[in-house]
């Protein structure tokens, strides 16, 4: 398994989330599990099928269960797709929806938002290979809202991480390639979102 993300739960306890590898390697599930305060396993879910699938984020659910967001190899458009898997509070698999093209979509960090929906972001790439940072916005059911993506030409981006603020408006963060330099480095991209998905600012951040 890798990529763990964990969370406290209301009753203190914790959930954890990742994924594991079958044992020729040639396809990934995702799984929730369960424990107590003291770290003792309650129950564990698995989810899947006969393809690779990557856990990215775990989120609580305004019922009680949690979203799972993340990416995976989808055998009906051959191509990476972004994913929310709904949950019960036991890890009962209430339902999945797939977003993206016969392109890739990769990452899939989810949030429930405000309005009990979701919001799950990556990136999304072109028959050019150029890819744009990329966030969905779903209703309760997972049934696409709005979705919008923001790049600029021959300059790569995506989004990694999306926070709601109380007004509404979505605080998402990820990378954007710097053109002035070759090969071309990241620099931090910061954007402000309307409820809408229209951007209201975005700002860049040099670290190197």
């Amino acid at each position: 398994s890798s990529d763990l993300m964990h969370k406290q739960t209301s009753d203190g306890g914790f959930i954890i989330g990742g994924y594991n590898y079958d044992t020729t390697l040639t396809t990934s599930k995702v799984f929730l599990i369960k424990t107590d305060s003291l770290g003792n396993k309650q129950w564990q879910q698995d989810y899947g099928g006969n393809y690779y699938s990557y856990l990215k984020s775990i989120d609580f659910t305004t019922d009680g269960g949690y979203i799972i967001g993340g990416d995976f190899e989808n055998p009906v458009t051959s191509s990476w797709d972004l994913f929310l898997i709904k949950t019960d509070s036991l890890g009962n698999f209430k339902w999945k929806q797939a977003y993206g093209t016969t392109y890739d979509e990769r990452k899939g960090y989810a949030i429930t938002t405000l309005d009990s929906g979701f919001a799950i972001v990556g990136y999304t790439q072109d028959i050019t290979g150029d890819y744009n940072a990329y966030i969905v916005k779903t209703d309760t059911a997972g049934g696409i809202e709005w979705e919008k993506d923001f790049g600029y030409p021959t300059t790569p981006g995506l989004f990694k991480v999306i926070r709601q603020l109380p007004d509404g408006s979505f605080i998402v963060a990820g990378g954007l390639n710097d053109t002035n330099y070759n090969p071309a480095p990241p620099r931090i991209r910061l954007m402000k979102l309307s409820n809408a998905g229209d951007s209201i600012w975005s700002r860049t951040y040099t670290y190197y």
